[in-house]
């Protein structure tokens, strides 16, 4: 055995001294030899028997990506079609300063939660810089001799120095929140009823502040909205003047919400009291004046029902047939609308007018 293996190992060194051609196929079998056990272990692939590559067993690294389960919580269905009286915020066109009805119909968005206060509800006075007062006042401890409540008014308003321009007729008081302290909010609601229905009503706020302290107002909320029927602003700078109008429509029932301002379910519940009937739609028109001393938010309300127009019972703003996408279908809302668009143009004058004379002269107002 000894002799044969050294008979192979002298003929092999014979080939290696004399062959360059041995030399290159015995480094090329090597090379692939080594070729071959490395392709063998390589992790994800086995090899049979015979040499065959057959696909690993063991986990992959790459796993395709879960789909997104986290709005509904179970797999995507079909969608059901969608309203044509889907919720709509403001669209692209509402960006105007000066808008009126929107020439057609905005898409249908995704639904939202609806805001606190109602959007019919209109905003409330803005904190002035200095003192620091509530965005509604709420019914404060003052001595009632001051109180309105009871009292019937015509021709003006006076409040907190400033006068207030009223329509033709008696206006009885309905509610009234005085003021607590120096530079704080005083509202009033004023009705006017026939028959056991609401026919107008007025919600005037205003505040003055001391002349040390006189130092203006932020941006009326109320004059940078875009989503109303009409919206027209003049003017609306930080603690400078401020002077805007618009209208929109109110459903009365989130009047009555707890988290509608105190001087509103104040009012609704006194209106009950007297057994007035209320529609479930009213027309407002919101003028909103202001300058370093003070500020007047005069707002009047109007039933359309009065003039045997009717208007659907939904509670929802986004969903009244008086909504900007809406109106349309119906002319005689528009014709209403319409009607009500050149009163206030011309009762603007009228309440600015007011205001800045009140201002000249705030002796006079009473207050």
């Amino acid at each position: 055995m000894s002799q044969e293996l050294a008979a192979h190992r002298s003929h092999f060194g014979d080939l290696w001294r004399r062959s360059a051609k041995f030399k290159i196929v015995f480094w090329l079998a090597c090379g692939l030899s080594a070729l071959f056990v490395a392709v063998a272990r390589a992790p994800g692939t086995s090899v049979d028997a015979q040499g065959t590559q057959q696909p690993s067993v063991a986990q992959s690294r790459y796993a395709p990506p879960a789909r997104d389960l986290r709005h509904t919580g179970k797999e995507p269905e079909a969608q059901a079609p969608q309203k044509t009286r889907a919720a709509s915020p403001e669209t692209s066109a509402d960006r105007h300063p000066s808008r009126t009805i929107a020439a057609s119909h905005a898409a249908p968005a995704t639904k939202a939660t609806p805001a606190t206060p109602s959007p019919g509800v209109p905003a409330g006075p803005v904190t002035p810089v200095a003192p620091n007062v509530s965005v509604v006042a709420s019914s404060p401890a003052v001595d009632a001799s001051r109180s309105l409540m009871g009292q019937s008014l015509t021709g003006e308003l006076a409040i907190q120095g400033r006068t207030i321009p009223l329509p033709d007729g008696n206006w009885t008081v309905a509610a009234h929140f005085p003021v607590s302290r120096a530079g704080s909010v005083e509202s009033v609601v004023l009705a006017q009823s026939r028959d056991g229905k609401l026919l107008k009503a007025l919600v005037a706020q205003a505040a003055r502040l001391p002349a040390d302290q006189a130092n203006g107002f932020r941006k009326s909320p109320q004059c940078g909205r875009t989503n109303l029927l009409f919206s027209k602003t003049l003017s609306n700078q930080d603690f400078d003047k401020q002077d805007c109008w618009t209208i929109n429509h109110v459903p009365v029932a989130p009047l009555r919400e707890p988290t509608a301002p105190g001087i509103f379910r104040a009012a609704v519940g006194e209106l009950d009291a007297k057994a007035i009937a209320l529609p479930s739609v009213l027309m407002s028109t919101y003028f909103r004046l202001a300058d370093k001393q003070g500020f007047v938010n005069a707002i009047y309300y109007f039933n359309p029902e009065s003039e045997g127009i009717t208007s659907s019972s939904t509670s929802i703003w986004e969903e009244s047939d008086w909504h900007r996408n809406y109106i349309r279908e119906y002319p005689e809302k528009v014709a209403y609308f319409r009607k009500l668009q050149t009163w206030s143009e011309h009762w603007h004058a009228r309440v600015q007018q007011a205001f800045e004379a009140s201002a000249q002269n705030p002796g006079a107002s009473g207050k």
